[in-house]
């Protein structure tokens, strides 16, 4: 796993030896690569829609400048990275938008390096058989400015975002560098998110299922459990979904936990009508439209929503995809509940 970490400030002169640049290659309508993006990956890790010296990750394009024994600023970094520009390419320190991203990276980063050799024995030491040399740091394109930080387009980057490193950022930090916390701390970190007890991870969010077989709970009832599952400075409530790509990322992890509880095709989830229209927990509006609800749904009786496993509904093979389906009134029960912790 890799994490942002930052350095201790202009003063201290730091330096790294390796930098991740990237280009503004993602084109609106490579569809074909988009659709084919992991196979390109496994087979072409150097595809033919990047410039060349950069490989492909999650749509993006990466190259890393790797000068071992060399110590560079990241202003330094910064000036290699454009120099790294070819044609209607233009290049710079790396930014990542978001955790998913980075996510993307973190694997491609893994078999680029194959560290799956080595992470089946505790006791080998991981090595690598590529051009790049064995160094856990890597300046990207995000600084402290104004007493922000901020990518370099000026995007403001949260404290309380997940790619940072845990005691990150700290007061007398100025850039910011990919650390891989593998090579730092000696623990195997292929999770990408640290989560509070009783809760398991899934595309960067903290999820715990409060399941209770024969006994029927109202939304209101699951949400209030929920909240009771807050612990320290995590606050929990009914899980939300932001979009497609997230509910596909929980159905993925959920193939595996659901195999672990009762069969029950229902759980609660922090999605309800108000005003007439559907909304999460914090007023987000949810259109009619959206790929995350199931067929039919919703429908004007609707006032709760909860996730619904159509192939345990329906009995068609659909592969473990979750869809929002919505309640049939205010008294619906379900036996279980969805609680997200942020």
């Amino acid at each position: 796993m890799m994490s942002l970490g930052g350095d201790m400030g202009l003063n201290m002169g730091t330096t790294i030896n390796k930098i991740a640049c990237a280009t503004n290659g993602w084109k609106l309508n490579s569809a074909s690569h988009t659709l084919f993006k992991s196979a390109y990956r496994r087979y072409k890790p150097y595809p033919a829609n990047c410039p060349r010296n950069f490989f492909e990750s999650g749509g993006l394009c990466f190259n890393v400048i790797d000068r071992p024994g060399e110590d560079m600023t990241w202003e330094e970094c910064r000036g290699l990275c454009k120099k790294e520009s070819e044609g209607t390419w233009w290049a710079d320190l790396a930014v990542f938008d978001n955790a998913e991203e980075l996510e993307e990276l973190s694997i491609t980063w893994l078999e680029i390096f194959e560290y799956d050799k080595c992470f089946s024995d505790a006791r080998r030491k991981c090595t690598t058989t590529n051009e790049y040399s064995d160094h856990p740091y890597m300046w990207i394109g995000v600084h402290k400015m104004d007493g922000h930080w901020v990518t370099l387009d000026g995007t403001h980057i949260i404290e309380q975002n997940l790619m940072w490193h845990v005691g990150y950022p700290h007061e007398s930090g100025a850039h910011a560098f990919l650390e891989d916390v593998t090579e730092t701390t000696g623990i195997n970190s292929y999770g990408p998110a640290q989560c509070p007890s009783n809760f398991f991870e899934s595309g960067g969010h903290c999820f715990s299922v409060i399941d209770k077989p024969g006994v029927n709970m109202t939304w209101e009832e699951c949400r209030g459990l929920c909240e009771l599952e807050g612990e320290g400075e995590w606050k929990a409530d009914l899980a939300v979904f932001d979009n497609a790509e997230q509910l596909e990322a929980f159905s993925i992890t959920w193939l595996e936990i659901s195999n672990t509880l009762p069969d029950h095709p229902y759980m609660w989830i922090g999605v309800h009508k108000m005003d007439g229209q559907w909304v999460t927990l914090d007023g987000t509006h949810i259109t009619l439209q959206n790929l995350m609800w199931h067929v039919g749904h919703p429908h004007d009786m609707g006032v709760n929503a909860y996730l619904e496993d159509i192939t345990r509904t329906t009995g068609e093979n659909s592969y473990g995809r979750l869809y929002m389906s919505c309640s049939m009134g205010v008294y619906e029960h379900h036996s279980r509940c969805l609680c997200e912790a942020n």
